[in-house]
């Protein structure tokens, strides 16, 4: 305890003298190039520009021990100090001199002080916390300065916890002995200033209320205090309360991965497969440990600054069909690396062309390929070559490439590019439900064919459309995606449904409405042009739908053999499929069936977020 506390001392101190250097040189270089300035009021100049410097980096944690200083900590934290003090510490000297407690000079002298003292001040203070994170994790993994500390508790939790702080020797904890309960032969293991770490579930022990408590030093993490203050609080007296959230430190948070979520439209998912990606993605490592954060366009997404344990970020966009999504991902992009999020982590081909500016100042970067962004019908020539710049600094300048199905892993390989991860999409389970909500549709059990996801050209939706109008059926068609009148290919869908009854769009929905669809539809059909790895056929799987998709690869890999394909683009081959489909419900329910069975194949959430959790930590390890 008491190596730490001379640790923030000493960087204290260094972050002083290196702020004073700087401001001597800058002070110097002012006389000299623009003549005499008082050596009387030097004084006041340098207690602004300290009070200003180390306060901001106070405020920012900056002295904050046991604290593991990563690269991505460091680089959030001295930017953000060095740019409030900037501002601080010029319009407190503005204000001095406009109130003639400083020379009225021009403001051009303080801006050079300013400038030149500035120029310096990041690299001094990110070097200081570099050589103070590694001398103390040098003295600590000597066992040298190392604080005394059992655990008590559940014997797995505290089993798991003496693991974690036995990989993490920054914090400087040196772990004796893990307990069920404290009793006095365990206490007699420690000294003055040890270290008690308490795990849930358990009994409080009664020495964290007495005054001899007080000599020791008690810890929960966050996620334990809280379970505690939900559990364990009931039987004790207000005073004892009091005492437990004062006495128990409950902010440090053991290193795992914090992740910014980039170039999504966000979450809650309600537009796309990357949306619902990265929703069922992140929440699921959030459960594992990890900090997820989403940057999501406030165009799409409502004001709230969490769901499912994730935090989001709004921010604006320009709002066209080419800017939209790369210049949010530029202001996303900007914005997170003024906090600590050590992973940025690209969705899709166009926003990975920024993934070179965290890289360069030394975050780690994931990008995620979905699909071949550049082949889909919707973009010109422009377009598909940004998109094809986008796929080589995906495949180029990532620390680590993750693609969503073994269809483009073996794509990219064929092109040499052979350091790729796949990860693919997974499922969850749903239970089947009986119509209701549906019913306002007009829609009972097996009396319509669906259509889930986004109505976009390569999606084939004017192919189902066309093929639908021939077949000989009473059934409905419906699609369930977003509808907007103003886009022309929304119009073109529109005009070729007109005056035909069986054809319903009955716009984006989720929740118990998507389970009702899935639940009772006849028929699911894909008819894409273009997939990464359909997370909607996962859900038709899960449902033990009949499916009728598409024969590009993307879409096999998913469904095997337990789905009837037709050829892609063919809307006479989807029609002939539709109508055997419509007249033989034997084979529909025989399809069913496989469904059911082929599912087991795949991988579920909880799986592709462990296997993104250990990649994670390859790169903050």
């Amino acid at each position: 305890m008491l190596l730490n506390k001379f640790a923030v001392i000493f960087l204290l101190i260094l972050d002083t003298l290196g702020l004073n250097t700087l401001l001597l040189i800058a002070l110097q270089i002012n006389e000299g190039y623009r003549g005499s300035f008082p050596t009387s009021y030097h004084p006041p100049i340098t207690v602004v520009v300290n009070f200003s410097v180390l306060g901001a980096i106070v405020l920012a944690n900056g002295y904050q021990h046991p604290k593991r200083w990563s690269s991505s900590q460091i680089g959030a934290l001295i930017a953000r100090a060095s740019l409030t003090s900037f501002f601080t510490a010029g319009a407190v000297l503005m204000l001095l001199r406009a109130v003639y407690l400083l020379p009225n000079t021009n403001a051009g002298t303080y801006g050079i002080i300013i400038l030149i003292t500035w120029a310096g001040l990041p690299l001094w203070l990110t070097i200081n916390r570099i050589l103070f994170n590694r001398v103390l994790t040098t003295f600590y993994t000597r066992n040298i300065g190392q604080v005394p500390a059992i655990i008590v508790g559940d014997q797995d939790y505290a089993a798991r916890l003496k693991t974690d702080i036995e990989h993490n020797p920054w914090l400087g904890h040196a772990v004796k002995i893990t307990a069920n309960y404290l009793d006095p032969q365990t206490t007699s293991m420690l000294t003055k200033g040890s270290i008690i770490w308490l795990v849930p579930p358990l009994e409080l022990p009664s020495l964290l209320f007495e005054p001899a408590g007080r000599a020791y030093t008690w810890y929960m993490l966050p996620e334990h205090f809280e379970q505690i203050l939900i559990t364990g609080l009931r039987h004790l007296t207000d005073e004892q309360r009091a005492i437990f959230s004062r006495q128990v430190r409950h902010n440090l948070h053991l290193p795992s991965p914090s992740v910014a979520m980039l170039g999504l439209r966000g979450v809650p998912a309600n537009y796309g497969g990357i949306e619902t990606h990265v929703e069922e993605l992140g929440s699921h490592l959030v459960k594992q440990g990890i900090r997820v954060v989403i940057y999501c366009h406030d165009k799409y997404t409502p004001d709230q600054k969490m769901y499912r344990g994730m935090e989001l970020r709004r921010l604006p966009s320009v709002n066209t069909k080419h800017l939209e999504t790369i210049t949010h991902t530029f202001l996303a992009t900007i914005h997170a690396l003024f906090f600590q999020e050590e992973i940025f982590h690209y969705h899709a081909l166009g926003p990975s062309t920024l993934s070179w500016i965290p890289r360069l100042l030394g975050r780690k970067v994931v990008v995620t390929i979905h699909g071949l962004d550049w082949n889909r019908a919707k973009w010109g020539y422009f377009a598909r070559q940004y998109l094809r710049l986008g796929e080589w600094t995906a495949l180029h300048i990532p620390n680590r490439t993750i693609v969503i199905s073994k269809t483009l892993e073996n794509f990219y390989k064929e092109q040499n590019h052979r350091s790729l991860i796949c990860i693919p999409n997974g499922y969850k389970h749903f239970t089947r439900l009986q119509p209701d909500l549906i019913r306002q549709f007009g829609l009972e059990k097996n009396n319509y064919v669906l259509y889930v996801g986004r109505l976009v050209p390569e999606k084939g939706c004017h192919l189902l459309l066309e093929a639908f109008q021939q077949v000989k059926t009473d059934k409905k068609l419906i699609f369930a995606g977003r509808l907007q009148r103003d886009l022309p290919y929304h119009r073109r869908l529109l005009g070729m449904a007109a005056g035909i009854e069986r054809v319903h769009f009955i716009d984006f929905v989720k929740g118990h409405i998507l389970e009702e669809l899935y639940s009772n539809a006849y028929l699911v059909v894909n008819a894409s042009d273009v997939e990464g790895l359909a997370i909607t056929l996962f859900e038709a799987l899960n449902y033990g739908n009949c499916l009728l998709v598409s024969n590009i690869q993307e879409n096999i890999e998913v469904v095997g053999d337990s789905a009837v394909t037709f050829q892609s683009g063919n809307s006479e081959d989807l029609k002939r499929q539709i109508q055997v489909l419509v007249n033989d419900p034997s084979l529909v329910e025989e399809k069913r069936q496989k469904a059911r069975e082929d599912l087991t194949g795949h991988l579920k959430w909880e799986t592709v977020a462990d296997m993104t959790k250990e990649l994670y930590q390859t790169l903050v390890e």
